[in-house]
């Protein structure tokens, strides 16, 4: 719409919540400039808390995860593969140890690239996992019971003694020769092209369990790792360790129930 128009109001009505985080921005850098000249002591833009500023509703991060029923589906078929070549084998192997992570222990892509086999340690006869995630923060978070189980096979069929030890510098998730690490572009691509094969597989039977498979990458199984342990009632301080959030407001983000149990649960309600 040309500006000269009658109708251009672009001052009517409250700003986005793009608008408003961008107004902030840019006022927050010309008082910046101020104090850099000398003609302020601070920033006043600075005091506002990051807890004090409106956050918008983030669908995307909430609803990008598997519900249960797609995840058991997924994971059956899976299972269910039949490699015959050896190449066949490798990938299948490696497949299951990668979606077993990813379930399990909740890592970033990028956290699952970059381990070696040390990072997992045991320590007064528990297992942990010493990762160092985002912002090069380094924290030991459990290494379950299941995700050992998956490990040793892995490690087996690698060639490797089942439990990793502290001079271990294997990668964690190698390449099909087990010497190199693999990429992150390289996890992101199994990931895709597994979760395609299999839509495709179940897309007569359960269509909307398909299509929604279809769309999930790596950070998906993040999300629907922690979504589901929050389902599963685990404590939110510790929902919060796993995930290795700075702010707890960031972890309950996965604390809602599933939408038939809401929606039964609100209907409790009645006028009777």
């Amino acid at each position: 719409m040309p500006r000269t128009s009658l109708d251009w109001k672009p001052f009517e009505g409250a700003l986005s919540e793009a608008s408003r985080k961008q107004t902030l921005t840019i006022i927050g850098a010309c008082f910046s400039f101020l104090v850099d000249a000398g003609y302020l002591s601070g920033n006043p833009v600075k005091l506002l808390s990051k807890s004090s500023r409106p956050k918008p509703y983030n669908a995307a991060n909430v609803e990008r995860y598997l519900d249960k029923e797609i995840w058991q589906l997924f994971w059956q078929h899976l299972l269910q593969e039949n490699p015959e070549t050896a190449q066949q084998h490798a990938h299948f192997e490696r497949n299951l140890f990668i979606f077993s992570l990813l379930y399990l222990q909740s890592p970033r892509a990028s956290e699952v690239v970059s381990h070696s086999m040390n990072s997992i340690q045991n320590q007064h006869n528990k297992w942990w996992w010493i990762i160092t995630g985002k912002g090069g923060k380094t924290q030991r978070i459990p290494w379950k019971d299941e995700s050992m189980e998956a490990l040793m096979r892995y490690r087996e069929f690698r060639g490797l003694h089942p439990h990793p030890s502290s001079t271990d510098h294997a990668p964690l998730v190698a390449t099909l020769k087990g010497e190199r690490y693999i990429t992150a572009d390289m996890l992101y691509k199994i990931v895709k092209k597994k979760v395609k094969d299999i839509s495709q597989l179940i897309e007569c039977d359960y269509p909307e369990y398909a299509k929604k498979l279809s769309l999930a990458s790596t950070h998906w199984f993040r999300h629907t790792s922690l979504t589901h342990q929050a389902d599963d009632g685990i404590d939110l301080r510790y929902l919060q360790a796993i995930a290795r959030h700075e702010s707890i407001d960031t972890t309950q983000r996965y604390l809602h129930v599933e939408a038939d149990t809401f929606h039964d649960t609100v209907n409790r309600q009645n006028l009777k």
